[in-house]
């Protein structure tokens, strides 16, 4: 799906094949609905939450988490859709990779542990001992996992930028282990840990009377975005996942993989597809967030008054 992993090495190292392009045509319905719509919406979100960081709970942290690499997604798909043949070899593409993998797990991660991490809050709310707490911590842990769990592509773009020779970066440019491993740590596992969580949301759920070891149940309105966050995000990152694993399966079964050239009209169209579907978690998420989350609006109002009070009193008008 990305040219510079399929390429294998720099297009002065490669300068005897010709270049190839990503299957991208500039979508104008996508961009100019999707990506300023995802950009608005996480700007929101992050500009709100930051500002009365005080009145954060843990759910407001994650999805402050989400945003942010969200915003990170939306600036990548932009520049994969026009950036020209300039971003998609190279170092600019193997950059936009880094940024695109860090920032999907990050996300992933966010949905995933949210109500985990909620459920842990409820349980140790009297010993105050959970990362609602620590929102610092729980930014390093997300950002700092995900960069761990995308090691692979970090080195392949350390490896270009550092290497005397281009030549000695071949044995690093290859795809199939990435696929593998951001199959596994960017699905398989968060699949299991959000059965998980919905199991234990579900328990809460249905709870006639709450536990004497938790907290009071959270509003339904709160439960309603625990049990659907992890879902929703999965299942909008899904295509893009099964197109790691046929892509892994079809190298493991042809010794090496077919070429882009080789490559059906239908299967590039739906990589395509199933990238920008992943693409579009970065508004749908926070639209939900927005919806069954009031207490954001609460903040945004006082975010607001909090501005009116410091801006300069316009001319001609007497200050309150």
């Amino acid at each position: 799906m990305w040219t510079c992993l399929a390429q294998g090495l720099p297009s002065d190292v490669n300068s005897s094949r010709p270049p190839t392009h990503d299957p991208w045509m500039p979508p104008s319905a996508y961009c100019l609905t999707a990506v300023p719509l995802a950009l608005t919406l996480n700007l929101l979100v992050l500009g709100v939450n930051l500002g009365q960081r005080a009145s954060m709970m843990l759910p407001d942290v994650y999805f402050t988490n989400m945003s942010l690499a969200s915003f990170v997604l939306a600036i990548v798909s932009t520049w994969r859709l026009l950036g020209g043949s300039w971003a998609w070899s190279g170092q600019p593409c193997l950059a936009l990779y880094v940024l695109f993998n860090v920032s999907s797990l990050v996300f992933v991660y966010s949905a995933v542990l949210l109500g985990l991490d909620y459920f842990v809050e409820l349980s140790l709310a009297s010993v105050q001992l959970s990362s609602a707490y620590q929102p610092r911590h729980v930014c390093e842990f997300l950002w700092g996992g995900s960069a761990l769990a995308s090691l692979s592509s970090l080195l392949s773009y350390a490896c270009i930028k550092l290497a005397p020779s281009p030549l000695e970066c071949a044995s690093l440019q290859t795809g199939e282990l990435g696929d593998a491993i951001l199959f596994f740590v960017g699905f398989l596992v968060p699949l299991v840990a959000a059965v998980y969580s919905l199991v234990l949301i579900g328990r809460l759920h249905k709870e006639e009377e709450p536990s004497p070891f938790l907290c009071p149940r959270p509003q339904p309105q709160l439960l309603r975005l625990l049990a659907g966050t992890a879902p929703l995000t999965l299942l909008l990152w899904l295509p893009y996942h099964c197109s790691l694993l046929l892509d892994l399966l079809q190298s493991l079964q042809g010794g090496g993989g077919r070429p882009r050239e080789a490559e059906p009209e239908t299967w590039a169209a739906f990589k395509v597809a199933s990238e920008v579907l992943g693409y579009a978690s970065g508004w749908a998420v926070p639209v939900l967030y927005l919806t069954l989350r009031p207490q954001f609006w609460d903040r945004f109002w006082r975010t607001k008054a909090h501005i009116a009070r410091h801006l300069p009193p316009l001319r001609g008008t007497a200050p309150v």
